[in-house]
């Protein structure tokens, strides 16, 4: 009796794999032979692919049709008058040559060394579109798409800057290619967002925080730090400050996590017995003992809110204090400076020592 071999689900017989036919002979391919429905054919290429998967995480102009040669045009960046092509990867670009040596340091001395080869050999190219060849500088194409949208865009980015993705990529960029001016705008935007000014720390924890740590760290962006570590280090705890945990390096972590405990320790040491301002405050009778354990009781209620975040903590006191009912003003007077001084010396020396920043000037694009 022969045996019967089942096919992947059990349910059938199958023929023995050693008595299934074998795959014809395929014929070679006749040129002049016409394919059915070739208006509809596709060829599965490389190119292809790549045009699909940019389609899907949102950039369609990368998926104009390539050319014979096995690049793709960028749709929006390729200019009908364009006369210099730019290649990263297999995305080129039609662009001014112009506009790229005015407004770039790095493009200037390319096309300066490049007319001074043609020079020195004899040759000029005539009726030659320039292919200059972006890979070996590093850049990231979406970098180098968002500065040349900057480039049309930048009155529209004075008035309403983008989020901190888009000037984190125009920076770079900028930086690698060498755009002084756009350099500058995204430099100057980014410590907008990231102010080392304790007059600008407000209550909700500015977003992106550990992305600002990590573009400071490798592109030279100092004054952009210090917020950035406080942001992050005054963050409740939770999935998403975990997550922001996970891009920075293992020495900054540390950092973070040693902080947390001196903005604790800090906060605690802002509450000290009252040096109260006047002298009914300040006898020693029972009133005033109870208006201490008050104050304590008071202080200690708005330690969940503010432990990890005393500078914000410590501007609100005076308002938080003018909420006693029997708050005295000239007590809250002196309280107020000592609160003042307090939080000065925690953000413009304590947060230097704490996060290893040192003396911070301002940043020199």
């Amino acid at each position: 009796m022969e045996a019967e071999f089942l096919n992947e689900d059990g349910l059938e017989p199958a023929v023995a794999p050693e008595t299934q036919p074998p795959n014809p002979p395929t014929e070679p391919l006749d040129p002049t032979t016409p394919i059915e429905n070739a208006a509809s054919a596709t060829i599965a290429t490389p190119l292809a692919e790549k045009c699909k998967a940019d389609a899907q995480i949102g950039f369609p102009e990368r998926c104009q049709e390539g050319s014979p040669e096995g690049f793709m045009k960028n749709s929006r960046f390729w200019l009908a008058d364009g006369n210099t092509q730019v290649q990263i990867g297999p995305i080129r670009f039609n662009l001014h040559r112009s506009r790229l040596a005015a407004s770039s340091l790095w493009f200037k001395r390319y096309f300066e060394e490049q007319d001074a080869r043609e020079i020195e050999s004899g040759f000029e190219m005539v009726n030659e579109l320039e292919v200059v060849e972006l890979d070996a500088t590093g850049i990231d194409i979406t970098d180098f798409e968002r500065l040349l949208s900057a480039m049309d865009d930048i009155v529209d980015y004075y008035h309403s800057p983008p989020p901190f993705a888009t000037l984190a990529s125009i920076f770079r960029a900028a930086s690698i290619l060498e755009f002084p001016k756009f350099q500058s705008y995204a430099g100057d935007a980014l410590e907008a967002l990231f102010p080392d000014s304790l007059e600008d720390v407000r209550a909700k924890p500015t977003p992106y925080a550990a992305e600002a740590i990590v573009l400071a760290r490798a592109w030279n962006l100092p004054r952009v730090l210090k917020r950035a570590f406080y942001e992050l280090a005054r963050s409740p705890p939770g999935a998403a400050t975990a997550s922001a945990l996970s891009l920075l390096s293992p020495a900054d972590i540390i950092l973070v996590a040693q902080a947390k405990n001196h903005l604790a320790a800090a906060w605690l040491s802002a509450y000290a017995p009252p040096k109260f301002g006047c002298n009914r405050c300040a006898c020693e009778s029972f009133i005033a003992v109870s208006r201490k354990f008050a104050d304590m009781c008071w202080f200690m209620s708005l330690t969940g809110r503010y432990q990890f975040d005393p500078v914000f903590g410590l501007a609100m006191l005076p308002r938080e204090y003018a909420k006693q009912d029997d708050c005295c003003s000239i007590c809250a007077e002196t309280r107020e400076k000592g609160w003042k001084t307090h939080a000065s010396r925690i953000w413009n020396t304590d947060l230097n020592v704490w996060f290893g920043l040192g003396p911070v000037h301002p940043n020199k694009n």
